[in-house]
């Protein structure tokens, strides 16, 4: 008895699966079919407005006379500093002020305490103002 009902299961299964598989390839063929009628109603509208006639054509640009090609030159050859004069230092005076200054002690360090806000007050609650 269990072997007939699966039968009966399998037999709608096959049935519906061959009719899938028919509607599968009607589509395609169908596809397939339009896309050739389209290219074809295409191509024939495309070749019955086609007038033949040749593109217009502009005026020619005027001519332009071409530039000389540049002429690459050797780098011009470094200058050499054979002399070197050394001033001495003036201390005070007017120089002073123009010449170059000490140098300085630098910037201070910061130490994490510098670096953190001051502590908050303590709070004191009231019956008005709770912490």
């Amino acid at each position: 008895m269990v072997v007939a009902m699966t039968d009966l299961i399998r037999q709608p299964d096959s049935v519906a699966r061959d009719r899938a598989l028919r509607l599968v390839r009607l589509v395609t063929i169908g596809g397939v079919g339009t896309a050739i009628g389209l290219t074809g109603i295409f191509s024939t509208m495309a070749a019955w407005t086609f007038s033949g006639k040749p593109v217009a054509t502009l005026e020619a640009p005027p001519n332009v006379p071409t530039a000389a090609a540049p002429v690459q030159h050797a780098p011009p050859t470094p200058i050499v500093i054979e002399q070197v004069v050394h001033h001495p230092v003036r201390k005070g005076g007017a120089g002073a002020a123009a010449g170059p200054a000490p140098p300085s002690r630098g910037p201070v360090a910061m130490t994490p305490a510098t670096l953190l806000p001051p502590p908050m007050p303590p709070c004191v609650s009231t019956p008005s103002h709770v912490c």
